[in-house]
């Protein structure tokens, strides 16, 4: 530990030179005065459980320093000193006589993450365990707005490939198998800097929104999370790193406050070669010991699943375990997982136990996959879905709403002086489920699915299997305000969007109108082919309706019938809104 050198002067005490060292390494501060913030019971603190340097008195200054441990002492208090992002807890040493007290061990922490450049510790979150709880409350309502958290991050990290099951881990802790979560993606993996600002506690929300990504807040991962699980392991391996970070209930269970242990390693290294530029070996060393007993892996599993990467290979693995429950049973409900990842009439699915419908303003029916049925969620999450996404080990067969709808009709206006684009058309697979309205996308991300408007609201079977499908970004985004619920799964109540609604509904209603006989919508004998036909390698190509594409391997390509082309042939009458 390092040691520091006091000066007392007028109830204020001076550190001419703060020396942490790090290993090897020398971290210096120069500190022109550093007051007393405040007085408080020293069993409000876990001096423990932080990290400590020694604090002694300057050889003139023993009587003063003396007098101002034995005012502590006497107290039972600690005197909490704040510098910058710097915070000091110093308490006398219990069971030492005062005449001893030349120099005291004194707790510190940071107060916000460090800036690039500083030695970069565990994540410490002043608050208690039950902060990770309020997290798990914010997704509460639909256990898929969570996953899709995670989702969302997966395709701002540009993955191509993402992976989601649940499979069954013996967990020592336990004694038994547990079901574990995992969310796997190819994307660019998570610098050290990333990990720490993943939690998003500490680490300022940006300024403006960049609208090729769909995070906003900075918290979607702990929000997502905490809500699947009581507990998660992160691993990502960047161009630069790798990382292992914990996020847990069951580990924070008897702390004061929230630990996150961070451990990351030098890229260019063997498993042991820690990167000593954002900790110690020995502060490593101790984190991976500690995590250990609480992980459904040992040391050797993930070792091997960092081998998965490869050593040019990039991307994040999370694994959710201890997962929330519906009563006696889990939440989630889930088949075996098939390991070919290449037969597509192999549906392997994920859903919610309950299978409610989610209450919607006119809603009718009650069968809306989408609210309950991985597969068809995801099927339908993205406006122009690029990353592949397997569930159980088989492919997600993405259904591009805009373009799977009959008797098309594409609206282009303007709209509180933003130009607008509405595609409405009419389904068959949803006029036979009993379900129409608009899908509202933002950022290319469903926002809201079956939105009632106009007089699709007040007559109940009006515009059944008729759907829209509209990108509201810029309508949605004003100035550098976004105006999307904490959960993306709705759109603030404002004037834009109460515009925005008015506006399809005057939409739909015309459509409706002008299509009422030629659609003949209430002739249950009539079945709607596609506009267009889709099927996806790296770009989406449309096909002859005559073809029938129900065998097409979920590794298919471009040269590959019916393209039988090349996969950088730019897209045909794409991208889709």
């Amino acid at each position: 530990m390092a040691e520091i050198t006091f000066i007392y002067v007028n109830s204020v005490l001076k550190l001419p030179e703060l020396t942490c060292l790090n290993s090897c390494k020398m971290w210096c501060i120069f500190l022109e005065s550093l007051h007393v913030r405040e007085f408080a019971p020293a069993a409000f603190y876990p001096f423990e459980s932080l990290p400590k340097v020694y604090f002694h008195a300057a050889y003139h200054q023993n009587y003063e320093w003396q007098n101002f441990l034995t005012y502590l002492f006497d107290k039972d208090e600690v005197a909490i000193y704040q510098h910058e992002n710097c915070e000091f807890v110093i308490t006398p040493p219990a069971g030492q006589d005062p005449a001893n007290w030349d120099r005291v061990a004194v707790a510190y922490r940071f107060k916000e993450l460090p800036i690039y450049g500083e030695v970069a510790k565990n994540v410490v979150v002043h608050c208690g365990p039950r902060f990770l709880y309020t997290h798990h409350l914010l997704h509460k309502g639909w256990t898929f707005g969570a996953l899709a958290e995670l989702i969302d991050n997966a395709s701002d990290a540009n993955a191509s490939k993402l992976h989601i099951s649940i499979q069954m881990e013996f967990y020592e802790r336990a004694q038994q198998n547990i079901p574990v979560l995992s969310v796997i993606d190819d994307g660019r993996g998570m610098s050290h800097l990333d990990v720490t600002g993943m939690v998003g506690i500490g680490s300022a929300c940006p300024t403006e929104h960049h609208m090729d990504r769909i995070g906003i807040h900075r918290f979607g991962f702990l929000t997502g999370s905490m809500q699947l699980g009581k507990d998660v392991v992160v691993l990502t391996q960047s161009k630069e790193s790798r990382s292992i970070e914990f996020v847990s209930h069951s580990y924070n269970e008897n702390n004061k406050e929230i630990d996150i242990p961070i451990i990351t390693y030098r890229k260019d290294g063997g498993w042991r070669d820690f990167d000593l530029e954002v900790h110690s070996e020995s502060e490593a060393e101790e984190r991976l010991k500690s995590i250990m007993e609480y992980l459904p892996f040992n040391e050797y599993t993930i070792r091997s699943k960092f081998a998965r990467f490869g050593e040019n290979g990039t991307g994040t693995h999370i694994y959710i375990y201890n997962l929330a429950k519906w009563g006696s049973e889990y939440r989630l409900a889930w088949d075996e997982k098939c390991d070919d990842e290449t037969d597509l009439k192999k549906k392997r699915d994920i859903w919610i136990r309950s299978r409610w419908v989610r209450k919607r303003q006119g809603q009718i029916s009650r069968e809306v996959p989408l609210d309950y049925s991985l597969h068809a969620y995801l099927e339908v999450m993205f406006l122009n879905p690029r990353v592949r996404i397997y569930v159980q080990g088989t492919m997600v067969r993405m259904r591009p709403v805009a373009k799977s709808l009959n008797k098309t009709k594409v609206v282009r206006d303007v709209l509180m002086g933003k130009n607008v684009e509405l595609t409405l058309g009419r389904s068959q697979v949803e006029k036979e489920r009993g379900n129409y309205g608009i899908f509202l996308y933002w950022c290319g991300r469903l926002i809201e699915a079956y939105k009632r408007v106009g007089a699709m609201v007040r007559i109940a079977d009006m515009g059944c299997g008729i759907i829209g499908v509209m990108d509201v970004t810029n309508i949605m985004n004003d100035n550098d305000e976004v105006l999307v619920a904490e959960t993306k799964q709705r759109f603030q109540d404002c004037d834009a969007f109460d515009k925005l609604e008015q506006w399809l509904g005057h939409k739909v209603d015309e459509y409706w109108d002008e299509n009422f006989d030629t659609l003949e919508l209430r002739d249950n004998s009539k079945s709607y082919t596609p506009d267009h036909k889709l099927v996806q390698c790296n770009r989406w190509r449309i096909y002859d309706p005559n073809f029938n594409a129900e065998n097409l391997s979920a590794d298919w390509c471009c040269f590959m019938p019916p393209f039988k082309g090349l996969c950088d042939t730019p897209e045909q009458g794409l991208p889709f809104m």
